[in-house]
């Protein structure tokens, strides 16, 4: 939900750039001319792994990804619905190295405000399972592609409650969730399991 007169409405690789994101999601920025999602500047190198660029927008181009001569690397990572498109400046990944073209299914993105969007995935997306086979995340299936996915997806405590969140598909289960220790608001600290979930 970041916002950006000119460029980089998510974030701005900087000449020289070299980040590797993994597990990232960027939804709902915008940027006036160009990389509403990320805009990546000359000589940067920028590799996204199991990550969405999802419902960005810019004004000229690539709204989802923009480079002027920096190069970007998805690996098991979604591009959808960013417009004017989803990438310029750079050829599009889809199709190979796990990349899809595909509604990312979150559970919901219906407020206007995009930080109270909930970015878990619904048991039905096609990014349930679909990352890296070798890297199994803490139920020993392979990575969901997005936020809640990867290997330390049960380490995520945002409120510092002490009680991780939940990041399993689907929509907080209250019968199994507590019992597992996992906190249905990790961003508040007066929630969390047994105590208001």
């Amino acid at each position: 939900g970041n916002h950006a007169d000119l460029r980089a409405g998510g974030m701005n690789c900087f000449q020289g750039a070299m980040p590797t994101m993994i597990n990232v999601v960027f939804a709902g920025n915008d940027a006036g001319m160009e990389g509403g999602g990320l805009y990546i500047e000359t000589g940067s190198v920028v590799t996204l792994v199991n990550s969405v660029v999802a419902g960005n927008a810019a004004g000229l181009g690539g709204g989802g990804i923009h480079a002027t001569t920096g190069t970007a690397t998805p690996l098991a990572s979604v591009l959808w619905d960013n417009h004017p498109g989803d990438l310029a400046g750079v050829p599009s990944p889809i199709g190979a190295g796990g990349n899809l073209s595909v509604d990312p299914g979150f559970l919901d993105l219906s407020a206007a405000d995009p930080l109270v969007w909930d970015l878990h995935l619904d048991v039905t997306s096609a990014l349930v399972q679909a990352g890296d086979p070798a890297h199994p995340d803490p139920g020993g299936n392979p990575w969901d592609i997005g936020f809640w996915g990867g290997a330390g997806a049960s380490d995520i405590d945002l409120d510092g409650d002490g009680a991780p969140s939940w990041w399993q598909p689907g929509p907080y289960q209250p019968g199994s969730y507590p019992a597992l220790g996992l906190d249905c608001d990790d961003l508040d600290p007066r929630v969390g399991p047994g105590d208001g979930c």
